[in-house]
């Protein structure tokens, strides 16, 4: 059966009130602000988006119930495409830069806002359960985002992007490097890595890249959506968590993965075109007239572009040539 998804659509779930306990960004979804749903005017809408939480079918609901309701500064947000290179050009371990980018894009996965596990067992550490059941007597609903594993993504999404890149190049040695790094964050056990080196690279990163994004982009629906009288397939995420992956998806299909730009006095990160090394027509002409005031190559060009290679002091480029 052969088909093509015509819509995407992500969207945001806003947040308030975060602050650091133990390790873990807390604070509240801010769902007084729902407005009603104009596919369902009489359902509550606070009501039912807390219903969800509870029957743990908040994904479940986004493509019918929540995408007519997105907006740019509402409750349910449009996730802006830039949402991957925002994510990638943070710095490691800043948790100031987590909050706000959580600010920003909202919730970042379906898991943050239930106290227990899929099979039942407590989630959250002991020091933040006073918190937690204190929120929910306060008629507040509180969420709980893990920051190791939020900057594990953010190492993933990396290694996945210049995976892609290594692969558009042939670039063998940087794909074996990747590889082992991906598998050792992917399969282990104990803290023991039972990864092993695959004889074909090419072949390995090509599942790395489908196994890799896939995982993260678990909350991920798709449904018929009608709009103006016709239907339309569609596949939708909530939390930002899957629109940064989305976002991975789209750029590894299409070839143009995240890098740095080639200016070395420049820390954009963008989307190139084919061919395309600078961010923007004005870093290539500086570049020429340095190099025609005597410059060498190795001052004003980026020895590596990639995203886990180059300046970390990043900041994101909307840009795309």
């Amino acid at each position: 059966m052969e088909g093509t998804l015509t819509r995407f659509n992500s969207i945001g779930i806003q947040v308030r009130d975060m602050k650091i306990i133990d390790g873990w960004v807390v604070g509240y979804v801010a769902d007084e602000l729902i407005p009603p749903s104009p596919r369902a005017a009489h359902i509550e809408p606070r009501a039912a988006f807390r219903a969800l939480i509870q029957r743990r079918e908040l994904a479940t609901a986004v493509p019918p119930f929540y995408l007519p309701m997105a907006s740019d500064n509402g409750f349910f947000r449009k996730t802006r495409s830039e949402i991957l290179a925002d994510f990638t050009a943070l710095t490691r371990g800043d948790d100031d830069m987590a909050i706000y980018f959580l600010r920003r894009f909202g919730l970042w996965c379906e898991d943050d806002v239930y106290q227990k596990d899929a099979s039942g067992q407590n989630r959250l550490p002991t020091s933040l359960l006073p918190w937690w059941l204190r929120a929910e007597r306060e008629g507040k609903t509180p969420f709980a985002t893990q920051l190791d594993y939020f900057w594990l993504c953010y190492d993933v999404a990396k290694l996945l992007n210049d995976l892609r890149h290594a692969l558009l190049r042939s670039d063998v040695p940087t794909l074996k490097k990747l590889c082992l790094a991906l598998g050792n964050l992917f399969f282990s056990e104990k803290g023991r890595s039972l990864y092993k080196e695959a004889p074909d690279p090419e072949k390995e990163a090509h599942f790395l890249l489908a196994m890799g994004t896939g995982r993260f982009l678990g909350s991920a629906r798709v449904a018929p959506i009608e709009e103006n009288g016709q239907i339309f397939p569609v596949i939708s995420t909530a939390f930002s968590r899957e629109a940064v992956f989305a976002e991975l998806m789209q750029v590894i299909v299409a070839g143009t993965p995240l890098r740095y730009c080639l200016r070395k006095q420049c820390n954009n990160i963008f989307a190139p075109a084919p061919g395309k090394k600078y961010c923007s027509e004005i870093c290539q002409i500086r570049n020429k007239r340095a190099r025609q005031l005597g410059k060498t190559a190795e001052e004003t060009n980026r020895s590596e572009t990639s995203l886990r290679g180059g300046n970390a002091n990043a900041k994101r480029s909307n840009r795309k040539n």
